[in-house]
């Protein structure tokens, strides 16, 4: 092709030819983009991917979203502690169930679930329920941080990738604002 020979110094404008590395009046160096280069989201070399958005998962309210790991203010004054479980998600609101509360499985979930209120409620030293109407907004960033907001507290939340996929999608579900 014509022209495939030349290349333009991106600071002065110059047409140099393609064995010039370097631009002789600015030093401005050749910028050489193969057209190899992979779309984002597809396989790299080497079998790398590259950085992809999650995907959009069709959930089904209650979600149980099991590996979790969260952060909480202790009651009575105490400092945040980090604590494991799952993440139960309800029409109604979302429910952080640590396993160190006897909260194991889906069952004892749904157990947790019965007796909504409109109100955060502490469930158990490390567990809450948080409704739907005090959530602000889900940040799954990766310059911003991970964690839900409400109007005065911010739940640090660990999760992997197909637990994030889940959790958005009940968001979606449950018309939450979400920012990534």
């Amino acid at each position: 092709m014509p022209g495939d020979d030349i290349w333009t110094c991106p600071s002065c404008g110059a047409k140099l030819s393609i064995e010039v590395r370097h631009c002789p009046s600015c030093r401005v160096s050749r910028i050489h983009r193969p057209e190899t280069t992979p779309p984002r989201g597809t396989t790299a070399v080497g079998g790398a991917t590259t950085h992809r958005r999650p995907s959009e998962v069709d959930v089904v309210l209650p979600c149980y979203i099991p590996e979790a790991r969260f952060s909480l203010v202790i009651p009575g004054g105490g400092a945040a502690s980090w604590t494991s479980g799952l993440v139960y998600v309800t029409t109604l609101g979302l429910y952080f169930l640590s396993e160190k509360d006897g909260f194991t499985d889906e069952a004892k979930a749904a157990d947790a679930a019965k007796e909504p209120t409109e109100q955060p409620k502490r469930l158990s030293p490390l567990s809450v329920f948080i409704p739907k109407g005090h959530v602000k907004r889900l940040v799954h960033g990766q310059f911003i941080g991970n964690f839900i907001e409400m109007a005065n507290l911010k739940v640090p939340i660990r999760l992997t990738n197909d637990g994030w996929q889940r959790l958005i999608g009940c968001c979606r579900k449950l018309d939450l604002t979400i920012e990534t």
